[in-house]
């Protein structure tokens, strides 16, 4: 099972001063720039890993990654939680 990393999301207009004066001096562009297939595959690698595992046994392996809300920042209809 890979380590992954993902591009995100930044909405300015949520962060607080000190937030976004940083992200202005960095020029860090607003935007999602997340690719949902992509995190929904590495997350169906997890699930299949857990399951050959037996690690998953006793969770309910019922529900769907596309049924995970998202931890940090908007969801994908971009609200946030």
């Amino acid at each position: 099972m890979d380590h992954r990393t993902f591009y995100g999301a930044l909405q300015r207009k949520a962060l607080k001063l000190g937030e976004r004066l940083v992200t202005k001096a960095l020029k860090a562009p607003d935007g999602d720039y997340r690719d949902w297939a992509d995190i929904d595959a590495w997350a169906e690698t997890i699930v299949q890993h857990l399951e050959a595992t037996g690690a998953a046994s006793g969770a309910d392996q019922t529900a769907t990654t596309s049924q995970s809300p998202a931890i940090f920042g908007p969801s994908r209809d971009g609200r946030l939680p």
